[in-house]
C-alpha cells in the first residue's frame, strides 16, 4: 500500500491531488482497508514518510525480494 501510495505521489503535482480511493484502487484493495491499516490520510502519509526517510524495507533496493514481501505484509 505504501509503494502504490509512493508511485501515485511520485505521479501527481502533489499528495493533496491523490485520494484514498486512487491508492485503495492501485493496491486492488477496498478504501476502508487503507483506514483500518492507517487510521486516516495523515496517518499513511506519516508512515509512507517515516518508510522512506529510514530506508526500511520493501524500499530498499538491496533487500530480497521474499523479504520485501514479508516486510510489505507486516506494514500493511
Amino acid at each position: 500500500m505504501l509503494k502504490a501510495a509512493d508511485t501515485l505521489f511520485a505521479q501527481a503535482d502533489g499528495p493533496e491531488r491523490v485520494t484514498m480511493d486512487a491508492i485503495a484502487a492501485a493496491c486492488s484493495v477496498g478504501k476502508g482497508t487503507l483506514f483500518r491499516a492507517f487510521g486516516s490520510r495523515a496517518g499513511l502519509l506519516d508512515a509512507l514518510r517515516a518508510s522512506v526517510e529510514s530506508g526500511v524495507v520493501p524500499f530498499r533496493q538491496d533487500t530480497l525480494p521474499q523479504q520485501r514481501l514479508a516486510a510489505f505484509l507486516d506494514l500493511a
